[in-house]
């Protein structure tokens, strides 16, 4: 797999162009968590802005107490008041991760597709 290494100008451009949100979850003013989505037109449904998962990370020794919740209805309600459509989030529980199904389907979410992904290329590490 590739290793997780953040394209920082990419999200900046994304951002500047209306085609990224991200929100911060603090506690007591130190960061525990972001959410992130990518914003842009779905061309399965005409004319509709979609809102894809880019990222809903809360830091272990915060999990609990409905943060990821809180954070996700937050969120719910900027991208609401954007002008989204809907929303997509993933699920890695399949795949070994935690599973999220039912985090997901309490919070009204339904599932619909399952994405496989093969590698076709090396990415080689930048230096």
């Amino acid at each position: 797999s590739f290793p997780i290494e953040y394209d920082y100008m990419r999200y900046l451009v994304a951002a500047e162009n209306n085609r990224l949100v991200i929100m911060t979850l603090r506690h007591e003013g130190k960061l525990c968590g972001n959410l992130m989505y990518n914003i842009k037109p779905a061309g399965n449904f005409k004319g509709a802005i979609g809102a894809y998962d880019a990222g809903l990370y809360i830091y272990p020794d915060h999990r609990g107490g409905r943060r990821a919740d809180k954070l996700m209805e937050y969120g719910e309600s900027v991208l609401k008041a954007l002008g989204i459509h809907f929303i997509v989030h993933g699920d890695k529980g399949p795949c070994g991760g935690v599973d999220l199904h039912g985090f997901f389907k309490r919070k009204g979410y339904k599932p619909y597709s399952t994405e496989y992904v093969k590698e076709i290329g090396k990415l080689e590490p930048k230096t």
